[in-house]
């Protein structure tokens, strides 16, 4: 998707871009008239108010032609919308409505309706492949995110990473008040930030899953992990293995940029395609 430069022309639409931006990442924001590099940004977006003149945008306009221009319109009708979009901006670009009176939730909306849909990055590169799998073979403890209603909570855990799954072995907890209720989970792997051109950092959101011993699936896992029968014999307490099935990830990985990749890559698909194996 590339980097977004949003252009304000006041404290309304500064908020306006600025919320939106946070939302979508790799952003950046200047107000009209402030000089921006167009080279370093994939898409521009206008956030526009009423009294705004048409020459407040020329400029950052005329230096994007070719690239994706968007306006957020703020307090304009869709007539006035319209004319300003054909006088700036052409025709053929995306339009979002914002009232004053629900700001930030349209807001909210219109950078949401701008996020990468997850199905669109299904095939991605070896490289990527290979380098998520090297991620996640390379290290045993994540942050498992879970939540229902008002209740959220981060557990750091070690995990296996085997058949396109996580696999966590744990003694239960709080956290599974939450994922009996919502199995949408996150989980997160990362290295300390040492810099982007070492950036590595891994989202996964998917399905959870509670297994007990005696399943045949808790059985194979268990000894994939290397879980002896003595131990769980003298164990005092039950281990249960929670199944992360993998529905979106996304990977920060500041070595793609050797590669002439984006640093954020977002994948999506059936893990168990991939398999076990570092490419």
């Amino acid at each position: 998707m590339g980097n977004t430069l949003f252009i304000y022309r006041d404290a309304v639409t500064k908020k306006v871009a600025v919320t939106a931006g946070s939302v979508l990442a790799m952003s950046a924001y200047k107000a009209a008239g402030e000089t921006a590099d167009a080279q370093k940004y994939a898409r521009l977006i206008l956030v526009v108010s009423a009294g705004a003149r048409t020459a407040d945008y020329a400029v950052p306009v005329r230096a994007f032609a070719g690239k994706e221009i968007i306006c957020f319109f703020v307090g304009l009708t869709k007539d006035e919308g319209t004319s300003f979009q054909a006088a700036v901006a052409g025709s053929s670009g995306k339009t979002f409505y914002i009232s004053a009176e629900s700001l930030t939730e349209d807001t909210l909306a219109a950078a949401s309706a701008l996020l990468p849909k997850k199905t669109e990055t299904a095939d991605p590169a070896d490289v990527v492949i290979a380098a998520i799998q090297r991620f996640l073979h390379g290290h045993n403890t994540g942050v498992l995110a879970t939540g229902h209603g008002d209740t959220v909570r981060a557990t750091p855990i070690e995990y296996l990473w085997h058949d396109g799954r996580l696999w966590l072995f744990t003694e239960g907890g709080r956290k599974f008040l939450n994922i009996y209720r919502n199995r949408n989970v996150s989980f997160s792997v990362f290295d300390p930030f040492a810099g982007l051109s070492s950036l590595a950092g891994l989202q996964i959101h998917g399905q959870a899953a509670v297994h007990v011993p005696g399943e045949d699936i808790y059985e194979t896992i268990r000894k994939v992990k290397g879980i002896s029968d003595k131990t769980m014999a003298t164990m005092p307490v039950v281990l249960h293995l929670v199944e992360i099935v993998p529905e979106h990830m996304t990977f920060l990985c500041g070595a793609f940029i050797k590669e002439g990749l984006a640093v954020q890559q977002h994948i999506c698909g059936d893990w168990t395609r991939i398999g076990n194996g570092v490419k």
